[in-house]
């Protein structure tokens, strides 16, 4: 709205009532008057912004200014880290191990005790004086029917022998002979005297010797001489036992039911060392090859696996000379491996009840075996506790836009600080190094260990870097982060969890507090209204025309001001119809502490020419400002949010009236 300081209608009103007074009293002619001119002055006002570094920011509208916690302007980026899954520990190899388990030596019944009698009367002739003499004796023993043939790997063949000669006996031999090849098996000595009714023992070892069930004695026997004491039953009395147990190494025997145990071990094949691991897929295959023709129950039990507090545990019968397989799925079980020389080790019992032949003969051998084949397939971890060997998981890159304000290309941030969180779902030892490249060769490294934690509460790992100058200076339009994760050191125990995770974020975050070199950019764009009625009533009376501005800085540097004016609003920056500046404006009044303490005022006149008081036939007038940054000379600087720029500007219009 445009205002005069005196109106034309009200002017011409007074002048008229006063020249007709003059006429009524003086009786004279009236001379035609001259029409009365008379200066007014109108006010065009065009902008008055205050700018906040609030509004600053959101005029921006860029995500890396913030305020902090205290108020404070600051410029941050934030950017999350490639997630990596950790799986150190969770897979096992596949573990095929086989044991031959041979029979070994069987247990079989002792023998019955074989009897027999040597009568004195078939070798002399009996009468009350007997002379000095020697005499051989044999005798057959009756066949045995606990074996046909038998080498028997322990026990002992007992002799026992009863002088009832009537006589004393001072030499006595016998040998054990194998009636089928007339190898002597066994010869017991009995040297000195052996009185009348007294009786003596020998016993000899039957490791290694190969028996028949049919055996004969050989015996020499000498007699010193003298009075035969009685007649009638004058007889030597022998007989021939086996130990209470005795076992062969191989035999065609009756067997008795029999319990063997076996054990043997394997080694998961892997570099860690896991004290503890629960199994969330595997299987295990046993299988048990029997080549013995005795069949067996057995049982195969796995103390390292176990579902709950129960070793695992399987029953499986095999028949003579055949093979059976039991495959168990073991997913849910708990396997805590025997640290044996840095290896994981596994035992493997089986116990065997070996069912007798009964009345029949069967061929026995201690070669004949039971082979037993352990296969573990599949085997994955939802959780181990134990030593992991380090592994190296690779970040994948992450690229960064830095979305600088506009303008603001050109700083260096001299405060700036990166803060890196690291979160761990894992408690072995883990260790990321990551490094954050700029687009115009910056560079950081950074390496930190990582505190340990689970998938429901993740360690928490900050680390903070003051020192930003190598990535910083000038400040990076686009970050590469990349990286390498190890997990494990091979020394220290630890969980790793199925789904374990190692993330983290990256802020860096600045006051904004920055060296900047010579920097421009643009303003928003205002407008106001002019209202043409009025400019068509003043515009060919106008006279001259003025603009005023008051700059009030409040900011840390000093810039130059350009006021772009134009009724296009999309061509306002690229074709004004009028452009004033740029017009400098003083930094303002910095204290001891680098910030701003008062604000500088600038106050520009600017006498406007004939074209350029043609924007005021715009309707809309719109008004946009351009601001360049001189630079702060090296020096830092800092915003805070108290800081600000004011624009004030208007034109005057100066028009002749009354013509």
């Amino acid at each position: 709205m445009f205002h005069a300081s005196l109106t034309r209608k009200h002017f011409i009103c007074s002048a008229g009532l006063l020249l007709l007074s003059m006429m009524i009293i003086s009786g004279c002619s009236i001379e035609k008057p001259e029409a009365p001119t008379w200066d007014a002055q109108y006010s065009v006002p065009l902008i008055s912004k205050h700018y906040d570094m609030e509004e600053l920011v959101e005029r921006m509208a860029e995500d890396a200014l913030s305020y902090d916690s205290i108020n404070g302007l600051s410029l941050s980026f934030d950017q999350s880290l490639d997630t990596v899954a950790i799986d150190a520990g969770l897979t096992a190899s596949g573990v095929n191990e086989s044991f031959d388990h041979q029979l070994g030596n069987v247990t079989i019944d002792a023998p019955d005790a074989q009897a027999v009698e040597i009568e004195l009367a078939d070798h002399i002739t009996l009468a009350a004086s007997v002379p000095e003499t020697g005499f051989n004796a044999d005798k057959d023993f009756q066949a045995y029917d606990e074996f046909q043939s038998a080498t028997f790997s322990e026990g002992y063949f007992i002799m026992n022998v009863t002088n009832d000669f009537g006589i004393a006996i001072d030499s006595l031999t016998v040998h054990v002979v194998d009636k089928t090849d007339s190898d002597t098996l066994a010869s017991f000595d009995f040297p000195g005297i052996l009185e009348n009714t007294e009786s003596a023992s020998d016993s000899i070892a039957l490791s290694g010797l190969a028996v028949s069930s049919q055996l004969e004695l050989k015996s020499r026997i000498h007699i010193p001489g003298g009075t035969l004491l009685q007649t009638g039953e004058n007889k030597l009395s022998l007989e021939l036992s086996y130990s209470d147990q005795v076992s062969v190494s191989s035999a065609t025997t009756r067997v008795p039911d029999q319990q063997k145990d076996y054990s043997g071990s394997f080694s998961l094949s892997e570099n860690h060392r896991l004290t503890e691991a629960l199994i969330e897929s595997g299987d295990l295959t046993i299988t048990i090859t029997n080549t013995s023709e005795l069949s067996a129950d057995l049982t195969v039990t796995i103390d390292e696996i176990k579902n709950g507090t129960q070793p695992l545990t399987l029953d499986v019968s095999v028949p003579a000379g055949g093979n059976q397989e039991i495959v168990r799925d073991i997913a849910g079980y708990t396997v805590a491996p025997e640290i044996v020389a840095n290896k994981m080790n596994i035992e493997v019992d089986m116990s065997a009840d070996i069912n007798g032949s009964g009345t029949s003969y069967v061929q026995v051998g201690s070669s004949d075996k039971f082979a037993l084949s352990a296969s573990l397939g599949n085997l994955e971890f939802s959780q181990v506790t134990g030593v992991v060997s380090p592994t190296m998981i690779e970040m994948s890159e992450v690229v960064e836009e830095l979305d600088l304000p506009d303008g603001m290309e050109n700083i260096s941030l001299t405060d700036a600080v990166l803060e890196i969180t690291l979160y761990s779902e894992v408690s072995i030892p883990a260790e990321v190094d990551v490094t954050l490249a700029g687009d115009a060769g910056q560079n950081l490294n950074i390496v930190g260990n990582l505190n340990g934690g689970s998938p429901q509460d993740p360690g928490v790992t900050q680390i903070t870097i003051s020192d930003l100058s190598t990535l910083t200076d000038p400040v990076p339009q686009t970050i590469t982060i990349s990286g390498i994760a190890t997990a494990g050191d091979g020394s220290t125990s630890g969980s790793v969890y199925s789904g374990s995770r190692i993330w983290g974020t990256a802020d860096i975050n600045s006051p904004l507090k920055f060296k900047i070199g010579q920097t421009e950019f643009e303003g928003d764009i205002n407008s106001t209204e002019i209202d043409q009625d009025d400019i068509d009533e003043v515009s060919d009376r106008l006279n001259s025309g003025t603009m005023y501005a008051t700059l009030t800085n409040h900011l840390p540097f000093g810039c130059t001001v350009e006021l772009y004016f134009s009724g296009d609003s999309t061509t306002l920056y690229e074709s004004p119809e009028l452009l004033i500046g740029p017009e400098t404006v003083s930094a303002g009044q910095l204290g001891a502490d680098g910030k701003v303490s008062s604000a500088t005022l600038s106050n520009i006149v600017i006498n406007l020419t004939d074209s350029d008081l043609d924007i005021i036939e715009n309707e809309t007038l719109f008004i946009g400002q351009k601001l360049t940054l001189p630079g702060t000379n090296g020096q830092a600087v800092e915003i805070i949010n108290s800081d600000y720029l004011e624009i004030e500007a208007y034109i005057t219009l100066n028009t002749r009236m009354g013509d």
